[in-house]
């Protein structure tokens, strides 16, 4: 998928149980969400194996990415990481 370069904020639910998401380029975004329903951005994208991760600071929110295919994860950006951002990957 090709994602805008001024995509800053991926909100709520965006991708949930987008099953043929397996990449995603997050170099501009400084929040990639989830919510107190639990309802991360990338949540449950069970193809989801690789993210380019943001270039700058940047925060996930509950459930961003949770029951995804990630195996691994640069965080060296994030100011913030919310709980179960990786549950069950």
């Amino acid at each position: 998928m090709v994602w805008p370069n001024n995509l800053f904020t991926l909100g709520t639910a965006a991708f949930l149980y987008c099953s043929s998401l397996t990449s995603a380029d997050l170099t501009n975004c400084t929040s990639i969400g989830g919510g107190s329903n639990n309802q991360g951005s990338l949540q449950d994208c069970s193809s989801l194996t690789s993210i380019t991760w943001p270039a700058q600071a940047f925060t996930t929110g509950s459930c961003a990415m949770a029951s995804t295919a990630i195996t691994s994860a640069d965080l060296t950006n994030c100011t913030a990481l919310a709980s179960y951002t990786f549950s069950n990957c």
